[in-house]
């Protein structure tokens, strides 16, 4: 699955050849109309959304290859008509566990210093990055054989990678100040599991990264740091997950906010506070078979997960609780008069939206 940057759309891809755009406003509703893209001879195993919010990148299960997809606006304010813009080189027979296209998000910093571009990685760590055309800016392996998640962080800077080895790798796609690629270089790694990682998440500025793993413990870390002058992420929290059977857990996700950690392990999701490290619910038997796919919504309410034919919507209650106990204690310790207004505001909003819940 996969958000657009503007938030209204999201794309989901299956295994019955088919990608479907769902508009997010339609999530409160009983009915939920799709737009369906069709992946001829082949299906998709992962799909990105553009900048622009008009095409969608899809990584091809048979061919082991990236192909574009242009999108248009119907008449009635939809997306469709979907037509094939761009086709990459296949590069090997490797499977493809990882793509993306950089979304150019985060800080003003951020979106400075990155640029567009479009990744994949194999299952045997062939890390590749192109350019929007398909053409080879960079490669290089990441020696984590057999890779089980590569991402392009959601500000568009790193790329991380995750796999055999109990250290997750990340990467900085640097960009020069007229735009023109760089170089792939390595910027830091976050280490402290004892077993392969299997899944990675991060906030859309990538200050925080979340990692779980075999060893059954997932971690959040501080990345907000200077690693060009060698300064390491640092630890914030850890925690048993998974049920304590040790490599159950397979799937994590950071809400946008912060302040939820969703675990998922076989067709269980744990949800865990961010601050405390303390597990605050358990839902179980969301899918008829293990969890593929965990995803929160831009406004961290919602989460997503997928497993079988279904997506599973649920509404994120006890991160929402979390982020207004978050932004009540910055109001008693700020003087800003701004800043109070602004998380004020924010505070009656989410009380709001868990009112409509009865919460």
């Amino acid at each position: 699955m996969s958000f657009s940057p503007n938030g209204k759309y999201l794309a989901s891809c299956s295994m019955d050849r088919s990608v479907l755009l769902w508009q997010t406003r339609h999530f409160s509703e009983r009915e939920h109309k799709s737009t369906r893209v069709n992946v001829e001879f082949d299906h998709a195993t992962g799909v990105s959304w553009s900048p622009d919010n008009h095409a969608l990148l899809c990584a091809k299960h048979n061919e082991n290859r990236l192909q574009v997809y242009k999108l248009s606006k119907k008449s009635d304010g939809t997306l469709g008509n979907p037509q094939v813009a761009v086709t990459f080189d296949k590069l090997d027979d490797d499977p493809l566990v990882g793509s993306g296209i950089s979304s150019n998000g985060g800080s003003a910093e951020q979106r400075h210093s990155a640029g567009h571009y479009v990744m994949c990685c194999s299952e045997r760590g062939r890390l590749t990055v192109f350019d929007l055309r398909g053409g080879v800016l960079a490669s290089t392996d990441t020696r984590q054989a057999p890779v089980h998640a590569a991402r392009i962080s959601p500000c568009g800077r790193f790329i991380m990678s995750a796999g055999f080895t109990p250290d997750v790798k990340v990467w900085e796609v640097a960009f020069t100040r007229s735009g023109d690629f760089d170089k792939l270089s390595r910027a830091f790694e976050l280490k402290g599991h004892t077993s392969g990682v299997l899944d990675l998440s991060a906030t859309p500025d990538s200050f925080r990264m979340v990692t779980v793993s075999r060893d059954g413990t997932w971690k959040l870390f501080n990345t907000n740091v200077e690693y060009r002058i060698g300064q390491d992420p640092q630890l914030i929290q850890s925690a048993p997950c998974g049920g304590g059977e040790s490599g159950s857990a397979s799937r994590v996700a950071l809400s946008p906010d912060g302040c939820t950690v969703a675990v998922g392990a076989r067709s269980d999701v744990q949800l865990f506070s961010a601050e405390t490290g303390d597990m605050m619910a358990t839902l179980a038997a969301l899918h008829s078979s293990p969890i593929t796919c965990m995803l929160f919504d831009p406004t961290s309410r919602y989460l997503l997960t997928t497993g079988d034919k279904h997506i599973r919507i649920l509404h994120n209650v006890p991160g929402c609780r979390v982020n207004i106990q978050v932004m009540k204690d910055k109001l008693a310790k700020t003087t800003n008069h701004t800043l109070k207004e602004r998380l004020t505001a924010q505070v009656k909003e989410l009380q709001a939206f868990l009112s409509t819940l009865g919460e």
